[in-house]
């Protein structure tokens, strides 16, 4: 039987570039969204980014060994880490990673199959992906930590934050998405999204959904 065909890899310097522009886009366009939803204080938009960004390079970098990918208990570690302390806010959490992710949709999925041949990890799954709702969760525990307050303040924190990052997610998604496609990133082969998935929020129009992202501005933005 003969092998699946792989998707051309991108040179190595490529491929550090890359990384680094997901993660800055995804950071940016993650805080400016958590600002526009009232959290003001800069301590505390800096620990949302800054775990992010921590977060999508620790995961970046793991291994995959013989079909289990590493990353996949980094992040659950991490996450596991933070919650002990607060069971029902990590519950909450949690919830916010499973609308998170049916909120990017297709979206979420395409980005998932391109980081597979950026990294050349095949089988990463969703909890592994640099820039998944995990990923989010991590920076959205790190936000609460930072803010402080008692249970209550910290659950209608993200009771506030939730709506207007679901509603983004899918266009931050699909320009990241874009961003790799311009740069001769392939999406890995032979894969076909979970059943869950949609195409992004409701509120998406036809030409939406059709509109190219110039991955030359968004580069621009981030720097």
């Amino acid at each position: 039987m003969s092998k699946p065909i792989q998707p051309p890899q991108p040179a190595a310097h490529d491929r550090d570039a890359l990384l680094r522009a997901g993660r800055d886009l995804f950071q940016k366009r993650l805080t400016e969204i958590v600002r526009q939803s009232g959290v003001r204080l800069p301590a505390a938009l800096d620990a949302f980014g800054r775990e992010i960004g921590e977060a999508h390079d620790e995961l970046a970098a793991a291994r995959q060994l013989d079909g289990f990918d590493q990353a996949a208990d980094l992040t659950a570690s991490r996450l596991t880490l933070l919650g002990d302390d607060d069971l029902e806010l990590d519950i909450r959490v949690r919830e916010v990673a499973a609308h998170l992710r049916e909120a990017g949709g297709r979206d979420l999925w395409r980005t998932q199959l391109r980081y597979r041949t950026l990294l050349r990890r095949p089988m990463m799954n969703e909890d592994a992906h640099p820039i998944g709702p995990d990923v989010i969760c991590l920076g959205l525990w790190a936000l609460c930590a930072q803010c402080g307050g008692t249970l209550e303040q910290r659950l209608a924190l993200l009771d506030r934050l939730e709506p207007d990052i679901c509603q983004q997610v899918a266009v931050i998604y699909r320009e990241i998405d874009e961003l790799l496609a311009a740069a001769g990133v392939d999406p890995a082969p032979g894969q076909t999204p979970p059943a869950t998935t949609r195409s992004g929020s409701g509120d998406e129009t036809a030409d939406d959904r059709q509109r190219p992202v110039d991955p030359l501005s968004a580069l621009q933005q981030v720097m």
